[in-house]
């Protein structure tokens, strides 16, 4: 496993280094915000997963990909923490990638409702100022 240097700048290497070695890609730069230079392919018998370097994108992906595939690994079962909520103001159309956004949740009559944070850059691990209510 790597963190960071997957995706295309002049200093990403890993891509590069690994599949100079050999590397079998199976998957790079998949259609997700934040998450799109994760990279995941075989070295020989070693398998090899290359998450992004930003810190948020990193560990979207750790959530969605690496917990499941050390699950796996390790003979678990893996259950993701999914629960539907209602979006609490509206969004922008989003292109053809699956975004994952940070929110404020609450809890309104029963059902959750997701607040967007206005900034979604994906290196802030907080945002600020707050969603208002």
């Amino acid at each position: 496993m790597t963190l960071g240097g997957a995706s295309v700048g002049d200093h990403d290497l890993i891509h590069d280094v690994l599949t100079g070695e050999g590397m079998t890609l199976d998957f790079w730069k998949i259609a997700m915000r934040p998450g799109k230079p994760l990279m995941f392919g075989r070295l020989g018998d070693t398998r090899c997963i290359g998450l992004p370097g930003n810190p948020v994108a990193s560990l979207v992906c750790s959530q969605l990909f690496l917990n499941r595939w050390l699950a796996r690994l390790g003979g678990r079962s893996h259950r993701q923490n999914v629960r539907e909520a209602r979006l609490g103001t509206a969004m922008a159309a989003n292109d053809l990638r699956q975004d994952y956004v940070r929110a404020v949740i609450k809890e309104d009559a029963g059902t959750l409702v997701a607040t967007p944070f206005g900034i979604q850059d994906s290196s802030m691990l907080r945002c600020w100022p707050m969603p208002m209510d």
